[in-house]
């Protein structure tokens, strides 16, 4: 809970977002703690989520409509909500896509040599693959796949003139497992083979 606060004091919606999920995980079909403990916990993250007199006042107003005890998919919807709504009361108009890209540029620039995929850097920040695809072309000018390519090709090209390290080396290095493939895609973007390149 303190790890929220401090999120939501700090306008880190994707720290706040990440923070929930990882709380709500932890309690989702826990057998081992009682009913009314995770109904205590989930009213306590209701609460923080509501700090605002809007939001209070919307919380109250779910609370009375829902049955007198709401199972833990129906509290995991009301909580949802809050977060939506403080999400918009806490990221100021064009800061989300913006803060969302570096995020996965950053991903990105430390992850590279591993397998990387649309799905995998969307759940990285908490949105949808087809919105981060369009905010990601929207900012940068090109998709995601053909950003990552461009990164692992100029990594390629650093450790074939600056190591002594083998092609097939290289290729797994800047994560790529089909030789062949790297070969074609370093020539098509570079006009000539690793080989060739380094000589």
């Amino acid at each position: 809970m303190e790890r929220i606060k401090r999120d939501i004091e700090g306008r880190d919606v994707y720290s706040l977002r990440r923070d929930v999920s990882v709380l709500l995980d932890q309690y989702r079909g826990n057998r081992q703690q009682s009913y009314i403990y995770v109904r205590f916990i989930c009213s306590s993250l209701l609460s923080l989520l509501c700090c605002k007199e809007k939001g209070g006042r919307r919380l109250q107003a779910v609370l009375r409509k829902s049955t007198p005890v709401p199972g833990f998919d129906q509290i995991e919807e009301i909580i949802g909500e809050a977060l939506a709504e403080l999400e918009e009361d806490l990221t100021p108009g064009e800061e989300l896509p913006a803060r969302a890209i570096a995020l996965v540029e950053q991903y990105i620039r430390a992850h590279y040599e591993e397998p990387l995929s649309l799905d995998l850097l969307a759940e990285k920040v908490y949105l949808t693959p087809h919105y981060l695809s369009s905010i990601f072309i929207q900012e940068k000018g090109i998709g995601i796949n053909k950003y990552i390519k461009n990164l692992r090709m100029e990594k390629a090209r650093e450790l074939l003139t600056g190591t002594n390290m083998k092609i097939s080396e290289i290729c797994e290095r800047v994560g790529y497992s089909n030789l062949s493939y790297f070969c074609r895609t370093f020539r098509n973007e570079f006009g000539m083979t690793p080989e060739q390149y380094r000589r």
